[in-house]
């Protein structure tokens, strides 16, 4: 329990000064830990090999500050950002809240960003080992959104193993509206004008709000199963305070994210799975806060799971600790690779 102690500290201080703190510490202390990852936990996707499925979501390293530092803990994969073209402030503090008893999260943020130029800067740092996501996000007052996506694109995809369109965040007005076939077709297009003309192959991920209308959502999920997108990340915080405990913390606006959105998460992945199958691989995200819950989302049709929450409440020891028990899991039903696992639920 190497790091429980600086976990415990950081949780005395108010939760957005404990998050720079932590960031900072990354960025300029850089410590490392080594995990032993058990065999059959690697996988090749969009021709990557990811040593183990466990990486962290964006929100965390929200300008690519300690992406390095986050790989040298024993996360697989990072992904940083939101990133909009022009810095900004996001929405006035506070904004980020603690429910401990309830292992949970609310942010209202509002893509508080330095910028792409900024973001670029630390990016011309990254190692090679590193796999790298770059979650693409839009300034408050922009009215074409689809330069937003398309600038921070442009001056990053260089240095991005994937990209992920985010539309579901709801800390942006009006930006969840953007989640629809008509909408996102021409940005798809553009991105992968792009991405053609860089020579990358950089995959395109659109990551998936939880609240979106049933209709909707199944118009969606048809339009993204014969689209171009190479992988569906699900899912955003949610709007929703269901399951949670009374208190006035719970009564503030924001994205929720933890243990309460464990359900939502679970069942949208259900969705989502058997709407576009192994076709485009999908990344579990949302109340994942243990190994045996990471592999349960595996079964249920993931490839491959983001934690942020639990690894706010927990620490780093968490990822050592999620690889063994999804090791124990795997063995148990007989599989002797994760990819084996994959959809299994339904079998």
């Amino acid at each position: 329990m190497k790091f429980r102690f600086y976990t415990t500290c950081l949780h005395i201080l108010p939760p957005e000064i404990a998050h720079h703190l932590s960031i900072w510490g990354l960025r300029y202390f850089s410590p490392k830990q080594s995990i032993e990852i058990p065999a059959g936990l690697s996988q090749t996707l969009w021709k990557k090999k990811f040593a183990h499925p466990i990486g962290l979501a964006a929100g965390f390293d929200k300008d690519a500050e300690a992406y390095n530092a986050l790989g040298r803990l024993g996360f697989s994969f990072v992904e940083v950002g939101s990133i909009t073209p022009k810095a900004q402030p996001g929405h006035p503090r506070p904004r980020l809240f603690r429910l401990k008893d309830n292992q949970a999260i609310i942010n209202r943020y509002g893509f508080n960003s330095k910028g792409m130029n900024y973001a670029k800067q630390m990016l011309e740092n990254r190692r090679d080992n590193m796999i790298l996501g770059i979650n693409l996000g839009k300034n408050k007052e922009t009215v074409n959104y689809l330069d937003d996506f398309l600038q921070v694109a442009e001056t990053l995809i260089p240095y991005a193993d994937y990209l992920t369109i985010n539309l579901s965040s709801p800390n942006t007005p009006g930006l969840r509206d953007l989640q629809q076939a008509e909408i996102i077709e021409p940005l798809l297009k553009s991105l992968d004008v792009l991405r053609v003309e860089e020579a990358s192959g950089c995959p395109i991920f659109i990551k998936l709000s939880p609240d979106i209308a049933p209709s909707e959502e199944t118009e969606l999920l048809s339009y993204l199963a014969s689209s171009i997108i190479d992988g569906i990340i699900v899912s955003n915080t949610t709007i929703s305070r269901d399951g949670l405990s009374l208190s006035p913390t719970s009564k503030q606006s924001g994205g929720l994210s933890g243990k309460p959105l464990q359900k939502r998460a679970r069942d949208m992945l259900i969705r989502v799975y058997s709407t576009v199958g192994r076709d485009k691989p999908i990344i579990a995200s949302g109340g994942i806060n243990s190994g045996v819950e990471a592999y349960e989302r595996i079964c249920m049709g993931a490839s491959l799971c983001q934690i942020y929450t639990a690894f706010v409440y927990e620490g780093p020891d968490i990822i050592s600790r999620m690889l063994t028990e999804m090791e124990q899991c795997m063995l148990r039903d007989g599989y002797s690779t994760i990819e084996q696992a994959i959809g299994s639920y339904y079998v």
